[in-house]
């Protein structure tokens, strides 16, 4: 995992993990200083329905400021 942060890093790319699903995951990644993460950790996957309320709700919110 080091060696893939670090060549992210080199070449100036945004790196993301993906599947974090544990605490000690999240915090290995932290102190390899991994730049975003997703998983269940966060946020369980949406169905689609639960998506496209979310995006609604955010285009509204949007239009409202």
């Amino acid at each position: 995992m080091r060696g893939l942060i670090e060549l992210a890093r080199t070449m100036r790319l945004e790196l993301v993990a993906e599947g974090v699903e544990t605490e000690a995951q999240h915090e290995r990644l932290r102190l390899e200083r991994c730049d975003l993460a997703q998983g269940y950790l966060y946020a369980p996957a949406l169905t689609v329905d639960e998506a496209e309320l979310q995006i609604v709700a955010l285009v509204n919110d949007a239009a409202v400021r």
